[in-house]
């Protein structure tokens, strides 16, 4: 039971009592409801005042700590327990900005690869279907024979004809009437 003008016993109370990132809002209030107006209210962090209200509102990283309130009037003071607030930061350290720098180069080395690979593949996939084309012609200036239309006899070995001039290479099937180019193969 207190007396006329005796303050009861403090008690803190933080909302919400568990840790919060940064933006959240924890609200301190220093009770209880039952003391009069004309108390002199004030907030230590650390030590250090930093308010004098009956309650206290916090919502950055470098405000966790430890807190304790205090009422005093002309007869009496008196001093929660004190209660530890933390508040966790969102920014990105040195090594998650590492990490994400790490995955974004390894992202674009893997499309770089990707493409490669699509390129060669291209590239291969073109180069066989023009030497398919390109079996039955020749290649500028690999022509050995002399002027004349022979090889030579000293060749020994098969003897390859192009047939690659307009009357050959422009064969229109439609138009045969017998077989005339039986004598070719």
């Amino acid at each position: 039971m207190t007396t006329e003008g005796q303050l009861p016993p403090l008690q803190l109370v933080a909302t919400p009592d568990y840790p919060v990132t940064e933006g959240r809002t924890v609200h301190l209030y220093c009770g209880p409801s039952t003391i009069p107006d004309s108390v002199n209210w004030s907030w230590k962090h650390r030590k250090t005042e930093v308010g004098k209200s009956r309650d206290l509102t916090l919502t950055r990283p470098e405000q966790s700590g430890t807190y304790q309130c205090f009422a005093n009037n002309t007869v009496s003071g008196r001093m929660s327990s004190l209660h530890t607030v933390s508040i966790t930061s969102t920014h990105t350290t040195v090594a998650e900005k590492l990490g994400i720098a790490a995955f974004v180069f390894f992202l674009l080395a893997l499309i770089v690869l990707f493409g490669i690979l699509f390129w060669l593949g291209f590239q291969r996939l073109v180069a066989t279907k023009t030497t398919s084309n390109t079996a039955a012609k020749a290649f500028p200036g690999t022509d050995n024979s002399p002027k004349g239309g022979f090889p030579p006899a000293e060749s020994g070995g098969d003897v390859y004809m192009n047939y690659t001039s307009n009357d050959y290479s422009n064969l229109d099937l439609t138009n045969v009437t017998g077989n005339d180019y039986s004598s070719l193969s």
